[in-house]
């Protein structure tokens, strides 16, 4: 996922914590014994991280105790979708659900984590796709700062009510995402002004002890329906893209490059609030 760093603390966090994924390579020696034929070779199946599809459906234990279905789709590298808690015995239509939404980077792996509707960010992921068949990375508790390993398994019943819409059905709103009471937290309010042009209100700070903040702002924004192109006129360099989708909104910097030098991030995921 270019590295895409994310300005709500779960992306950056994510970036700089790198679970381990390894193909196994085994090796099988035939032995012969009194001139007996050599056994024909063992063949071993390879952990492959393949293309990704546009849906998967998976299902799995957190921490051993948490029982999940997870239901993803993915499309020009972001991820929405829905993570549903239960517990075992529980079917599909069972427990707490809420929504997911993340990127993903160029090595294949992918990072998303779940928004209540106030924006709050709760439980992040990151990992990747084995085999077309299994998630393996790690799920992380973005307010009590805890990991732990994380194996969902392909599921293939996906209940009724599962919006994988990307189009983005309005753009006007309030887009926000925090970690927490006092952790990293951001908004940006878009207001379509025109057809083709939008204007941005836009501020983000990181978490304690430094709470470093950031803002942009700008009446006039070139929009094409889906995506905006700001240019900072008093900062060389300085250029975001905001893709707008169905209840979220994805900021990063044009072409990977990080030429603002803003207090913060401004890079990231922010869910739809309002």
């Amino acid at each position: 996922m270019k590295q895409l760093p994310v300005l709500c603390a779960f992306l950056l966090w994510a970036l700089g914590t790198h679970a381990q994924f390894h193909l196994l390579h085994s090796h099988h020696q035939d032995t012969t014994a009194f001139g007996a034929k050599p056994l024909p070779p063992k063949k071993h199946k390879r952990n492959e991280v393949l293309p990704l599809r546009s849906f998967y459906t998976f299902s799995g234990r957190i921490r051993d105790t948490a029982h999940v279905f997870l239901w993803m789709a993915i499309k020009d590298s972001v991820i929405k979708g829905v993570i549903r808690y239960g517990r075992w015995g529980d079917t599909l239509f069972q427990g707490d659900s809420l929504p997911v939404y993340g990127t993903v980077e160029h090595d294949g792996k992918i990072l998303f984590c779940t928004f209540s509707a106030d924006g709050n960010m709760g439980l992040g992921f990151s990992g990747k796709v084995i085999n077309d068949t299994l998630f393996q990375g790690t799920s992380f508790g973005l307010v009590s700062n805890t990991a732990y390993p994380c194996n969902l398994y392909r599921h293939d019943t996906v209940p009724p009510g599962i919006d994988t819409t990307f189009q983005a059905v309005r753009v006007d709103g309030i887009y926000s995402y925090h970690i927490g009471d006092v952790g990293a937290a951001g908004g940006i309010i878009l207001h379509k002004q025109a057809p083709n042009v939008i204007s941005i209100d836009l501020g983000c700070a990181s978490g304690p002890p430094d709470y470093a903040s950031a803002m942009v702002k700008s009446p006039q924004v070139p929009f094409d329906g889906s995506a905006a192109e700001y240019d900072s006129p008093g900062r060389p360099g300085c250029k975001l893209k905001i893709r707008v989708f169905k209840d979220f909104v994805v900021i990063a910097y044009m072409h990977g490059l990080n030429q603002c030098n803003y207090g913060t991030s401004v890079e990231g995921v922010f869910a739809r609030t309002k």
